[in-house]
Formats: structure tokens, sequence, C-alpha cells
């Protein structure tokens, strides 16, 4: 390409190559500070579970998606009458169920003080003897669903496990309504369609008008950053009566 050549090209292009670079340093810029306030964010989360943990308080940790339905998957491998509950809890909500929440917690092993008194036993109908010193434990297994419509479903297993002097199910049963009574704070609602107005001033003089926001889509950038796009459309009249159309999209990065 001859300098004459190259000077066409520029004048021709040169404008807009340099407003695409100016836009891509400023989306650059936005996205680096967006994300070191995350990670900034994310570590002092870590380093304050870990000092809660240390101090025997018991934490929850965030998973991918994948890595919950695993996890839940191990959980109940052997307990065919849970999944006979999840099968019933499909056909009930006409959807599969997503995995929101995997709670896992045995006690510590504790000596029984008072036995209680014996009685035969569900499964062998053999008499259940608890004498002072043996050893007993607590288990909770818990798998949360997430519906469609924003609800949560609990299921799960508590039981309560003889350890010594020979390991026994002493009593066990699966989370059902109406025994488990949960509370937690509202979420709040996605943003959907939205109003404003916006004006634009030039040499030639003014131009207001009313425009609509579109709701959010969240995505991912090359299946890696998260960001939300926000779009916008509108439509000014100039003080002579002439009409602006205007339109946009925005990107926010978490």
């Amino acid at each position: 390409m001859t300098l004459v050549e190259l000077k066409t090209f520029y004048e021709k292009h040169g404008p807009w190559i340099i407003r695409g670079v100016v836009l891509l340093v400023f989306i650059t810029l936005a996205w680096s500070w967006n994300n070191a306030r995350s990670e900034r964010a994310e570590l002092e989360k870590k380093v304050e579970r870990l000092e809660l943990e240390k101090k025997g308080l018991a934490t929850e940790q965030e998973a991918k998606q994948r890595d919950l339905d695993k996890l839940s998957r191990q959980l109940w491998e052997h307990d065919a009458e849970w999944r006979a509950h999840i099968k019933g809890l499909e056909k009930m909500l006409g959807e599969t169920p997503k995995v929101i929440r995997v709670v896992e917690y045995v006690s510590k092993p504790t000596e029984v003080t008072k036995p209680p008194e014996a009685r035969p036993c569900p499964t062998d109908g053999k008499a259940i003897v608890l004498l002072e010193g043996d050893k007993m434990h607590a288990e909770l297994k818990e798998t949360d669903f997430g519906t469609d419509a924003g609800n949560t479903v609990m299921t799960g297993r508590i039981s309560c496990v003889r350890d010594t002097p020979s390991p026994m199910v002493l009593h066990t049963e699966l989370i059902k309504a109406p025994g488990p009574k949960v509370l937690t704070l509202p979420t709040d609602p996605p943003y959907r369609w939205g109003a404003g107005v916006f004006g634009s001033a030039t040499k030639s003089g003014w131009a207001l008008g009313p425009k609509v926001l579109f709701p959010p889509v969240d995505v991912k950038l090359f299946w890696l950053w998260p960001m939300r796009l926000e779009t916008e459309l509108g439509v000014a009249i100039g003080g002579g009566g002439e009409r602006l159309l205007q339109g946009g999209v925005a990107a926010r990065f978490r």
C-alpha cells in the first residue's frame, strides 16, 4: 500500500478506527476494574469463611452446577427410597428440578448417659439396647431443588446411628412436609422493561424524547466472562420538529 493509498484509507476510515480503539480501551478498563473488585470481594469472603470455621462455625461454600449434581448423586447413590421420592417429585412438578444446595452433616459420636427402654428394631425385630457408655451420632443428608417459579423444595434424610458396640441405624426418616420449617429472606425479582428520557444537543439544535429499556440479558463473552447486556431504543423530537432515532447497547461486568 502506497502512502497515497494509506492517506486515502485513513481519511475515509480513520475517525471510525480511532473511535473503535477508544471504545475498546474503555471497555477493557471497565472490565479490569470490575474484575479486580470482584476478585477482592471473593478473597475477603474466603478469608472470612476460614476465620469462621476456625471458630467452630459452619459455613456454606459455593460450587458449580456440575459439582452440585455430582455430590448429590454420590450422596444418594445407595438410597432407593429417596430416589423414588425424587421421581415422584418430578412427576408432581412436571419438570426436572435443578439442584441448588447440598448439605451433609455427621455429628460427633456421643456417649449414652441415660439409656432409653429397649424397643424392637423395625428391620429385624430384635430389641435395640443402648447401654451407658455406648456411642451414637446423628446424620443429616439434604438436597434442595429449585423450581422454575422460584420455589425451593427440601429433600433429605435424618438418621440416628449407634456406633458401639456394633453399628446400627436406630431411626431414619425422609424430610417431608409438614415437618421442616424454614424461613428465608425474599429474593428480589429480576429487572424487566423500563422507560426513560434522553436528550441531544448539537450546533444545529436540541432534541428531547422518551426511550424504552429492554429487559437485561445475562451472557458470557467467549463463554468465559459473565456480563449483562442492556439495550434501549428511543425517539426524540427537536425544536424544529425534526425526529431523532436513538438506540444503544451497554454491558455491565461482574
